[in-house]
């Protein structure tokens, strides 16, 4: 049975690797839970915090600029993104080369 989500995907990483305990494996998994399951949720939290409880004036700028940031970072296209070029370092055991026409752009 499939199972189609943020958890289940965090156990399937192992078996895209050829070598489960390698270095760019392990980078993958961190990576992945670290936008998927960390900054998500944090940015969320903050937000509720926001919306539900009046949050001292000292600690405001403080807290929007980490929502600001949290929001920045936790982006669907950041996860996508990453998780791509973590799957396509996976597939090759090679970092991501660029060719000169790519560097220009």
């Amino acid at each position: 049975r499939a199972s189609y989500s943020i958890f289940g995907m965090a156990q399937f990483l192992p078996n895209l690797a050829a070598d489960p305990s390698s270095f760019s494996s392990w980078f993958g998994r961190i990576t992945y839970i670290v936008f998927a399951l960390v900054i998500t949720p944090c940015h969320l939290l903050i937000l509720i915090i926001f919306w539900f409880w009046r949050v001292p004036r000292r600690h405001v700028a403080a807290t929007a600029t980490m929502a600001r940031v949290l929001f920045a970072w936790s982006a669907l296209d950041v996860v996508v993104a990453s998780m791509v070029v973590t799957l396509l370092e996976l597939r090759t055991n090679e970092p991501l080369v660029l060719n000169g026409h790519q560097r220009d752009f």
